[in-house]
């Protein structure tokens, strides 16, 4: 559980070289959220993540080395505590019930606006219960 709202918000962003780095900046100052980390492979990212110790993970499907599915999979074995949230090109619901059983907390779609990002992120981040996708 976060101690504060600073905890709820930390984030860490995994996606492909130039996509993470704009998800964080574009993330950073917005009221609630805390980037802390960003990185463009899974492989990293299981290294990179647990010693972040974000709230929130946004996890690309399109990794060099796996997608976000599987690595949202590892990341709850591995770092329960991260609610991870798939960040995908299509809505399909295939996608969606697989997310769901790796255990995301939700799906955004790539072309989701900013403010509507945010607001999921922080919907997520604040949520007393654990539900998934």
């Amino acid at each position: 559980m976060a101690n504060s709202i600073s905890d709820a918000g930390r984030l860490f962003v995994v996606a492909p070289h130039g996509v993470g780095e704009l998800l964080v900046a574009r993330l950073s100052g917005h009221p609630g959220l805390n980037p802390v980390g960003s990185t463009p492979s899974m492989a990293t990212a299981l290294e990179e993540i647990p010693m972040a110790a974000p709230r929130l993970a946004i996890l690309s499907m399109e990794l060099p080395d796996g997608d976000g599915i599987s690595l949202c999979a590892e990341l709850r074995r591995r770092v329960p505590h991260v609610r991870s949230i798939i960040h995908a090109a299509s809505a399909d619901p295939d996608l969606r019930r697989e997310a769901a059983a790796a255990g995301a907390w939700s799906t955004v779609l790539k072309r989701l606006d900013l403010h509507q990002l945010v607001t999921t992120l922080i919907s997520v981040s604040t949520a007393p219960e654990p539900r998934h996708v």
